[in-house]
């Protein structure tokens, strides 16, 4: 029997929907998990840097799970938690 490796291990998450050449899988998923109308779905999207650089001293730099952007320019920062610390919000801004 074959032994699957974990999708909701960062590394693998990462591995999977965040590799340059993963694209469709990424779309796919991004569709599947946002539950968007046919007219409206992802068509395409570009895996870019994860790392987010301060723009002023006292700024926090981050390393997003996967940081993409659609066709349409939007940007799409993807992280994966499996424990609800209840901090996102503060987190994210």
């Amino acid at each position: 029997m074959t032994k699957l490796m974990d999708l909701k291990i960062d590394f693998a998450f990462k591995q999977v929907f965040g590799k340059v050449g993963n694209e469709p899988i990424l779309q796919a998923f991004l569709n599947a998990a946002l539950q968007l109308p046919k007219e409206k779905q992802i068509a395409s999207v570009e895996i870019l840097n994860p790392e987010i650089n301060r723009e002023h001293i006292e700024d926090k730099a981050s390393i997003l799970d996967i940081h993409a952007k659609t066709e349409q320019g939007e940007h799409v920062n993807i992280e994966i938690q499996l424990v609800n610390k209840f901090d996102m919000e503060k987190r994210t801004l």
